[in-house]
């Protein structure tokens, strides 16, 4: 004869709306429109890998020139030329300049690095 087993209840249904028969619920869901999550920083702007050291003028009206420098060669770039293949000058300033990263669209601003006089001994 067999022992006797464990009783089994049959449980009504729940009243509560949306749960399911068996009254659980699972986990709760987030509310959409109360989930915020903040925007991701804004990138950094990109740098110029050169020095930018001056600027000058031809006359009677072109366009102004930037010199720039790695220390060893120096580049001059008038706005809207590029420089190194990879930034286009847009605006040559008397103390700064405004350039665009061509791979990303991003501008960023060089400031004019002054040299110093050269020390007399």
């Amino acid at each position: 004869m067999l022992a006797p087993g464990p009783k089994i209840r049959r449980c009504s249904p729940s009243k509560t709306p949306g749960s399911t028969p068996t009254g659980w619920k699972g986990p709760a869901r987030p509310n959409p429109a109360s989930v915020t999550s903040a925007p991701p920083p804004p990138p950094e702007p990109p740098k110029l890998p050169l020095k930018f050291f001056g600027y000058g003028t031809v006359p009677y009206g072109s366009a102004r020139r930037a010199f720039f420098t790695d220390g060893e060669e120096v580049h001059v770039v008038a706005e809207g030329e590029l420089l190194l293949n990879r930034f286009r000058i847009l605006k040559v300033g008397n103390a700064s300049l405004e350039f665009e990263e061509v791979s990303s669209g991003r501008r960023g601003t060089a400031i004019l690095e002054e040299q110093g006089a050269p020390s007399s001994q």
